[in-house]
């Protein structure tokens, strides 16, 4: 497996995407790059509490990281979002 095949990172930004809410962004971003439909993705909830993410994120200048779904996903205020894969 190569480096790229472990560590990957989609930033999401602008467009309709800036429309949608932090939590509904991440569950996307983590289903495109586990290649899952967004209705077989884990609940959100059970990594981090939706709403307390979408209002943290209204503050410039914020960043929270979290994993889910086998993922470490890094949410910034700018609407961009990070997701990798932990290395083990």
């Amino acid at each position: 497996m190569t480096e790229s095949d472990e560590t990957r990172s989609r930033q999401a930004s602008g467009g309709g995407e800036q429309a949608q809410s932090a939590s509904s962004r991440v569950v996307s971003a983590v289903a495109a790059e586990t290649d899952r439909d967004q209705s077989q993705m884990p609940p959100l909830y059970d990594a981090v509490d939706p709403d307390a993410l979408d209002a943290l994120l209204d503050r410039p200048s914020t960043a929270i990281t979290f994993r889910y779904a086998g993922r470490d996903v890094t949410v910034h205020a700018d609407g961009g979002i990070e997701t990798s894969v932990r290395r083990e």
